[in-house]
């Protein structure tokens, strides 16, 4: 409370207990420092342009702490001259890199990251001529967005920043599972296997029995195999965090062609573990589950146990 006068003024003469009346100099205490307990308005001295981030000559990695603009983080102008993002490049643009995963299911819903250049800034992403959702700037050089519905085929991909845009065609494939297969498929197993985290599960095998595609011997020309893993119970017809790789084909067997490959769940779980075929370079797709004589069944997939 303010014991001599009306006005709370921390000076010589107020004998109250000195707090702070939000004027322009720091009088809760001797030093004029910002901090959680001082309530006025005095400028970080090492962030002069108040952009959050402090000055290289106080030892923070603002490289221009004159204009609000420029730190790191920022949007890079490829136009100005000016190592907008403090990364030691000036004028660096957008570069594409890689995307994974490099497809998924036409009902969207796939959560993708991209690796490139100058990635700072991205607002928008579209797939095909959907607007992506979900985007999240993960660093300077990987953006993550979750595809839109779109149509089985190839779709390109543009990412957006306030200076710049940078367009990969044909960057990502919708897939759909209308397979031209007139044969079967079977996940011959093992029906389950047990790992530690990122560990390779392996190896399961599948066999591919198609008299157009599989009776020769050797392996068949034209027919791309993976395997893949997802949420126990889900199919990955329409479940899209299923996380496919290459399976090898490992031999001839009556008439068909086996293929072998692993997984490698980094997270704790149970995961179901499928095959799929493609004819047509991984458009459409086959999925096959652990009994051919039936339609395709997610619960009959083998499993994969991640434990500690």
């Amino acid at each position: 409370a303010d014991d001599d006068d009306a006005v709370d003024d921390d000076d010589a003469a107020d004998d109250d207990d000195a707090v702070d009346d939000d004027d322009a100099a720091d009088d809760d205490d001797a030093v004029d420092d910002d901090d959680a307990a001082d309530d006025d308005d005095a400028v970080n001295p090492n962030d002069v342009d108040q952009d959050g981030f402090d000055s290289v000559a106080s030892g923070g990695d603002d490289c221009d702490d004159g204009d609000p603009n420029i730190h790191p983080g920022a949007a890079e102008d490829p136009n100005n001259a000016v190592d907008d993002d403090c990364d030691g490049t000036v004028n660096e643009a957008m570069g594409w890199g890689s995307i994974d995963p490099k497809d998924g299911l036409a009902a969207g819903n796939t959560i993708v990251v991209v690796t490139g250049a100058a990635f700072n800034g991205t607002t928008a992403v579209t797939v095909g001529s959907a607007p992506a959702t979900g985007v999240s700037v993960l660093s300077d050089t990987q953006v993550q967005f979750v595809t839109p519905a779109g149509t089985v085929g190839d779709a390109d991909v543009t990412l957006t920043t306030p200076f710049d845009s940078l367009t990969q065609a044909d960057g990502f494939i919708y897939t759909g599972s209308s397979s031209t297969f007139t044969g079967s498929g079977e996940v011959l197993g093992p029906a389950q296997a047990t790992i530690n985290p990122g560990a390779a599960g392996g190896d399961f095998t599948a066999i591919l029995t198609d008299s157009a595609w599989t009776a020769d011997v050797g392996a068949p020309s034209g027919v791309l195999a993976e395997i893949g893993y997802g949420t126990q119970g889900q199919s990955p017809i329409t479940w899209p965090d299923f996380f496919w790789s290459t399976a090898a084909w490992d031999s001839d067997s009556g008439g068909g062609d086996v293929f072998a490959g692993s997984v490698a769940p980094t997270t704790y779980g149970t995961y179901g573990v499928s095959f799929r075929f493609s004819n047509d370079g991984g458009y459409q797709w086959l999925y096959v589950d652990g009994d051919a004589s039936t339609a395709f069944d997610a619960n009959e997939l083998s499993f994969i146990n991640v434990v500690p």
